[in-house]
């Protein structure tokens, strides 16, 4: 599905006859690009290895470019373990990638405790729709003694997502109660608000199409809960649909 949103196919990126051991370059870009920036899977090149006998690689160990970059991989602590040194330097590609350094985000003597906003900012939106690695704030915090915190209890701005959550069931489970304030997070990072998704008057059973469509881009483009649309659904008695469901739906129907 990801490929066809993309406008692009199977045979296009594996050429005729690939087999066990084939390592298509084409598709190696098209997995790490899903991976790093479209919410694809962490397994997707694993599962692909192992449906077809291919020898993919992720892009990982890629090296940083910028001397600044390679001095501060030099210089970790020894006892910073290795998925953490790789954490440290996939952030320092994303950067590059993003045509930032790390001297523009941290101001020059920040040393242990320090908080510097820009790079909390940076490591947040690239855990969040860039697919960095979710221990990326724990490795940096301990490379360098920072104390980088997370977003997840950040607040939606809006008067009516505040009311929303201050509506919702009593018996609503944390994990719901966070992935649907995420979900309202969300939408103010997009400049959206729930009111122009779900019609007034919405109620149970209810399927806004606008809602859903939101909720499955968001779970797909934008690193959110997997569990946001059962959340949403719990909470207001709606009854959105992700497009696995409305696959079979359809295959239901058409037989």
């Amino acid at each position: 599905m990801h490929l066809e949103e993309q406008g692009q196919s199977w045979s296009q990126l594996v050429p005729a006859g690939s087999g066990a051991g084939a390592r298509p370059a084409a598709l190696e870009q098209a997995v790490s690009e899903g991976i790093r920036h479209h919410g694809l899977q962490t397994r997707t090149r694993a599962a692909i290895n192992h449906a077809f006998g291919f020898r993919l690689q992720g892009d990982i160990q890629r090296a940083v470019d910028l001397q600044e970059h390679r001095d501060l991989l030099k210089d970790l602590p020894e006892e910073l373990g290795q998925a953490y040194r790789s954490s440290v330097n996939r952030f320092l590609v994303h950067l590059e990638e993003q045509g930032q350094s790390w001297s523009q985000l941290v101001p020059a003597g920040s040393g242990a405790g320090a908080r510097p906003a820009a790079l909390e900012q940076a490591i947040n939106e690239g855990i969040r729709h860039h697919g960095l690695q979710p221990n990326t704030r724990a490795a940096i915090n301990q490379a360098f003694r920072f104390r980088l915190q997370g977003d997840i209890h950040r607040v939606p701005d809006l008067q009516e997502h505040k009311d929303l959550l201050k509506d919702l069931p009593e018996e609503l489970g944390q994990a719901y109660r966070f992935s649907v304030r995420r979900f309202l997070v969300h939408l103010e990072e997009q400049g959206q608000s729930w009111s122009q998704l779900v019609p007034a008057g919405s109620g149970a059973g209810a399927r806004p199409a606008a809602l859903e469509q939101a909720v499955s881009e968001g779970i797909r483009h934008h690193g959110l809960q997997t569990n946001t649309r059962a959340a949403i659904n719990r909470a207001l008695g709606f009854d959105l649909q992700s497009e696995a469901e409305m696959r079979g739906i359809v295959r239901i129907v058409s037989r």
